[in-house]
């Protein structure tokens, strides 16, 4: 493999222009990400990171896809397959080599693990991009919080994801914005647009 490849440009095209203005004020070392789908946002920030600093990047995804992917028929296999092979080029192509950990699992089982492990105020940056289901999108949030470092940054994706449903059970604006209003007093919020909401844990 002599390049990253990717089936979509879903990260370029929504998440990259505002990571390029938050990402190099907080240069994060020791991140979480839940949804890891093709590496799009995991590379970006080897890239982005590496040349500067030793980065540590959790992975938590269960490389099954959602609800949406099983509609379309997306090769799951072979999105995994695109993740590992993206991952080492990009790893490969940095000064400073990074630790990623690969968790597959459930969001959920792997959140909690990494409670039980002690990883309580550890990261830096958690990326929430994983399931679209409203009540899975509140629980990454709420057991995610737990494992953010005081002034420790937070990114939602997918904010305005399905607004045209009417299906609550698939709603993440629902979920984030339940989060963020409940802690509300331990939150301070970054400016952003597009469909992503950024958080730093105070």
């Amino acid at each position: 493999m002599d390049s990253l490849t990717f089936s979509n440009t879903w990260f370029r095209d929504g998440a990259k222009n505002i990571w390029n203005n938050i990402i190099p004020i907080y240069s994060p070392k020791k991140i979480l990400e839940i949804g890891s789908y093709e590496g799009q946002a995991t590379c970006y920030l080897i890239e982005h990171l590496g040349n500067l600093q030793t980065i540590e990047i959790t992975c938590i995804d269960t490389w099954e896809g959602g609800f949406e992917h099983k509609e379309h028929g997306t090769d799951m296999s072979a999105v995994e397959k695109r993740f590992h092979d993206n991952i080492q080029f990009a790893a490969s192509s940095v000064l400073n080599f990074p630790f990623v950990e690969i968790r597959k699992g459930t969001s959920e089982i792997e959140l909690m693990k990494l409670f039980l492990e002690g990883r309580q105020n550890y990261y830096d940056f958690i990326y929430i991009d994983g399931s679209h289901e409203t009540v899975d999108v509140l629980s990454d949030a709420v057991l995610s919080f737990k494992l953010l470092a005081p002034e420790g940054l937070m990114i939602f994706d997918d904010y305005c994801w399905a607004t045209g449903e009417k299906n609550i059970d698939y709603f993440p604006k629902m979920a984030i914005d339940a989060f963020t209003t409940i802690h509300a007093n331990k939150i301070e919020m970054i400016p952003t647009y597009n469909t992503q909401i950024a958080i730093v844990k105070t």
